[in-house]
């Protein structure tokens, strides 16, 4: 059978009978290129499936491309059928026949404006959902490149259709996408989740109850809330140290989109709170929600299951014509069906969930109780998984990421590149009156480097008077573990002896700290709320404001854009004073690439990666020998990033 012609004609049948929207689509290839999601590993694009399948590598592109055609008229349908409700898409802007010698170019600005005209005019006369986008929101950009501008909007379906922002001579031509779920879900996400269950299973002890962790995003000692203004030991009476992390459920974060959460509602919600977005209460509502799909009868399973594309009738009919659906299409779907087939999955819906909302950034975190666990959970995590991603509020999803940790000689390195030249020193150029943030394990205050006998022990309240530490805000707990790591980058940042008589002093040593403790006492990390992360030394109180934020930490094997890559994105848009800096990661031994991770491969932040020291006839214990700093250095994570963005930046 010739299945590459067979299947071709049924694409070309399809196009054919369906009714075609003003703008075209993308293909598989074109979504993949922008970003990475379960996109190639849903639709069974990868190359490596063609044998297991028994196609050709031209085979298997339309089989993947019929699917995604059906599935993207799905999407019409449903936005089509729900008038009053906006759904999520994707709108392009791309140069026709460009290529990397074109000349051509056109602005950003103009793309978007291009596309602000065309939404404009495709809404005329039509009765539009009351949170449609009527102009892209600059910070929901995801490419802006010389030869394509894409962006995400909420549109109805209607609306959708009509959206044409090419212009008349021919030369820019208009792909307007509904998100499809496998767009949403960010890669990995499915397997993070199946992986993440079973290695709870293998770690959990259900007799240890009293122990299980329950990682929460509101603290006790917050930025805007009381806690204490002293630096306590652990017998003090300060804030309670984070336990280390029990073996828990993989937690879900959802970034909401364009016009979900409005400006008048962040602007309520931020109003006497410092400017601070607090995490808002939607345990009762969510709970409602899921349930009233998930676990409300028949009829809601039914609509639940004509909401996800692989478990519609026009997915079947489809699947039918190939003699099957994509490997995964089948592992969701049977995940949906024990869900509705099973009073387990009600109980843990309606039990073990605990769900946050985030009003600025825009997302919300749903995480699984460990109590009562269950076999079902998997099927249940899945089927949790899909009915979230078919929400038309969601636009993308993905696993909550843990994150991880990632001198004399570091000051002329920076400096000049030639041993003890220090070019800033000599201009008087030493950090005098300016304060960093910091986010790490925490700092040894009573290191000769920071220490300053003659003032009180910092706190969260801030305190100029100290020598090296103008606030310590104790996220989660006030103090560095043994050998600790935030001291280390913090002493690499701004560590002075008082006598001045060190040999390893910071690059700025005249400046101070506003340190946020996110370590435990064995290295593990707990971030707080993005926005409160990144005010820190900076707020209300603050008569002197950090301008630099240093962050030597990420997640691993998150190369792509994630939640908090685009929510840092989103957050230093709006702040123009104040430059994040990031360590690119310790992934990259053996020269293994794609290996930046977040938030380091975020857009609006300053990527850092580590170079080798001088060969000086000295080691160091990284390398046998020290190359220079023109050489990186052999753990240094890698770019580029999961869509071909350059990172890290230094």
């Amino acid at each position: 059978m010739q299945w590459h012609w067979l299947i071709l004609a049924l694409l070309l049948a399809y196009e054919a009978s369906a009714q075609q929207p003003a703008s075209r689509s993308m293909t598989p290839a074109e979504f993949s290129a922008l970003q990475a999601s379960e996109v190639q590993v849903e639709y069974e694009t990868l190359e490596d499936f063609a044998s297991g399948l028994g196609l050709t590598v031209d085979e298997l592109d339309v089989r993947a491309r019929a699917f995604w055609a059906d599935a993207t008229a799905f999407e019409y349908r449903r936005a089509l059928g729900s008038p009053d409700v906006a759904f999520p898409y994707l709108l392009c802007r791309k140069l026709i026949g460009s290529d990397s010698n074109s000349t051509a170019v056109i602005s950003g600005l103009d793309h978007r404006l291009a596309i602000d005209e065309a939404i404009a005019a495709a809404s005329q006369g039509k009765d539009i959902p009351e949170e449609s986008s009527t102009a892209i929101d600059p910070s929901h950009t995801l490419v802006n490149a010389d030869d394509v501008y894409c962006a995400f909007a909420r549109l109805g379906g209607s609306v959708a259709e009509a959206v044409d922002c090419s212009d008349d001579g021919g030369g820019v031509e208009c792909i307007v996408q509904p998100l499809l779920v496998a767009m949403k879900l960010m890669p990995g996400t499915i397997q993070d989740i199946v992986d993440g269950v079973k290695q709870f299973y293998a770690e959990w002890d259900p007799v240890d109850e009293e122990e299980v962790y329950i990682p929460p995003i509101p603290s006790d000692t917050s930025m805007n809330g009381t806690a204490s203004a002293t630096n306590t030991s652990d017998e003090g009476g300060g804030p309670s140290p984070v336990a280390d992390p029990k073996p828990t459920f993989p937690s879900l974060d959802l970034v909401l989109c364009p016009g979900v959460v409005e400006g008048d509602m962040v602007a309520e919600y931020t109003a006497g709170n410092s400017g601070i977005a607090p995490v808002v209460d939607i345990q009762e509502a969510a709970t409602a929600w899921l349930l009233s799909n998930i676990g409300g009868g028949d009829e809601a399973r039914r609509t639940l299951s004509q909401t996800f594309y692989w478990t519609s009738d026009s997915a079947a009919a489809l699947s039918e014509q190939f003699g099957g659906e994509p490997e995964r299409a089948a592992l969701l779907g049977e995940a949906l069906d024990a869900a509705k087939t099973t009073e387990l999955c009600v109980s843990a819906f309606e039990d073990r969930l605990t769900w946050t909302g985030v009003v600025l950034p825009h997302f919300v975190r749903v995480e699984f109780m460990n109590s009562d666990a269950d076999e079902i959970d998997e099927f249940c995590a899945l089927a949790l998984t899909i009915a979230l991603a078919t929400m038309p509020e969601v636009c993308t999803l993905e696993v909550t990421s843990t994150p991880v940790p990632f001198n004399d000689r570091a000051q002329w390195l920076i400096q000049s590149f030639e041993k003890n030249e220090r070019p800033f020193f000599d201009a008087g150029i030493r950090g005098e009156g300016q304060i960093v943030a910091v986010s790490d394990t925490g700092i040894d205050i009573h290191n000769c480097y920071f220490s300053d006998p003659d003032a009180p022990a910092p706190g969260i309240k801030p305190n100029f008077s100290h020598r090296k530490i103008v606030q310590y805000w104790p996220f989660v707990d006030d103090s560095d573990y043994e050998y600790g790591h935030g001291t280390h980058t913090s002493g690499t940042v701004l560590g002075k002896k008082a006598d001045g008589t060190g040999i390893a002093d910071g690059i700025a040593p005249e400046a101070k700290v506003a340190f946020v403790d996110i370590g435990t006492k064995r290295g593990f990390l707990r971030i707080p709320p993005d926005d409160e992360l990144l005010e820190a030394g900076r707020g209300p109180e603050m008569k002197v404001k950090a301008h630099i934020h240093s962050a030597s930490w990420g997640s691993v094997r998150t190369n792509f854009y994630d939640r908090q890559s685009r929510s840092f994105d989103d957050l230093l848009y709006g702040w123009d004073d104040l430059l994040v800096n990031v360590a690119a990661g310790n992934s990259g031994r053996f020269n293994r690439l794609n290996t930046v991770s977040s938030p380091a491969v975020a857009k609006n932040i300053l990527s850092v990666g580590s170079s080798q020291s001088s060969d000086d006839g000295e080691t160091s214990g990284i390398t046998p020998q020290q190359l220079g700093p023109e050489h990186i250095s052999d753990f240094s994570s890698r770019g580029t990033t999961s869509d071909g963005r350059i990172k890290p930046d230094l």
